[in-house]
């Protein structure tokens, strides 16, 4: 995304810091077996995100732009002592047990991001609420990755999964269950007298959207990050039939998945992101407040 580049670095730097994992694991196969924790031989090594489950359908980051700016540098990786180190928005570590019918458990224990200070890189711990994800296999070389919910004993209904490739590997699952992604979809969208910029800045507006919520400002913003003229970047955003109220309330949700925001923080929060202090207001209501 913005700052793709710095965040690779942080990546790299995360692996130096993180205490449990102490980098990415060997694969599971050049590793010593001997007193490993239950499931190494089965997770054990480096995982790259490679596709996205999004309302049910499976879709290959690498066949749309956006979803591949957004999501290439997430990573998975287990270790033969029980450990794991997974990127999402934010650092997680903890350690990861079998649960049920193949499906394992990660549970969350610190939670951080990186910061750059004096060309220096530190922790920055985050608070957080106990969680645990669960992970189950698709294939020996896929599998997928998303909040746990205890009452169903599954992946959240309401969460996004992730789909992770073993390193080195291509999916045949990807291949074979993802959504084929019609290049003219949106333009058929698209007023017939816009501008081919403007076609595919509203195409890569919807592309963001099907992913993750964004402001009204803050899409106009990333549109124009990723080379779009200014009245281009207006275009997908006007056109692109978000309800700007609800993407508020989507924001607000996935924040107070991490964090414990009070309403006047949180209001603060998503003013910050570029909503109005109404949308703001909504997106709070909405959750509780």
């Amino acid at each position: 995304m913005r700052m793709k580049k710095f965040l690779l670095a942080l990546l790299a730097l995360a692996l130096i810091l993180a205490p449990l994992t102490g980098g990415l694991a060997e694969p599971a196969e050049e590793a010593a077996s001997a007193g490993a924790a239950e499931g190494f031989d089965e997770l054990g090594g480096a995982w790259r995100v490679g596709g996205a489950i999004i309302d049910g359908r499976i879709f290959d980051i690498h066949d749309l732009d956006a979803l591949e700016s957004m999501l290439d540098t997430s990573f998975l990786s287990f270790s033969e002592d029980g450990t794991f180190l997974f990127h999402q928005m934010y650092f997680h570590t903890g350690h990861y047990d079998p649960y049920k019918d193949g499906i394992y458990l990660l549970r969350i224990e610190s939670l951080y991001r990186l910061v750059i200070e004096d060309g220096e890189g530190r922790r920055e711990e985050i608070e957080f609420d106990p969680q645990s994800y669960a992970v189950e296999f698709c294939d020996a070389d896929t599998l997928v990755l998303g909040r746990f919910d205890p009452m169903s004993g599954k992946i959240a209904a309401d969460d996004i999964p992730l789909l992770y490739v073993r390193e080195g590997c291509e999916s045949q699952y990807i291949a074979e269950h993802k959504v084929q992604v019609a290049d003219d979809e949106a333009e058929e969208r698209a007023s017939a007298a816009a501008t081919l910029g403007e076609r595919n800045a509203l195409k890569t507006a919807q592309q963001y959207l099907s992913v993750m919520p964004f402001s009204y400002e803050g899409l106009i913003d990333q549109l124009e990050y990723e080379g779009f003229t200014h009245s281009e970047a207006v275009y997908g955003a006007d056109n692109c039939g978000a309800d700007w109220n609800e993407q508020a309330a989507m924001m607000a949700e996935s924040y107070l998945d991490i964090l414990p925001f009070s309403r006047s923080e949180l209001i603060g929060q998503l003013e910050f992101e570029g909503f109005t202090h109404a949308q703001a207001v909504y997106g709070a209501e909405q959750n509780g407040y």
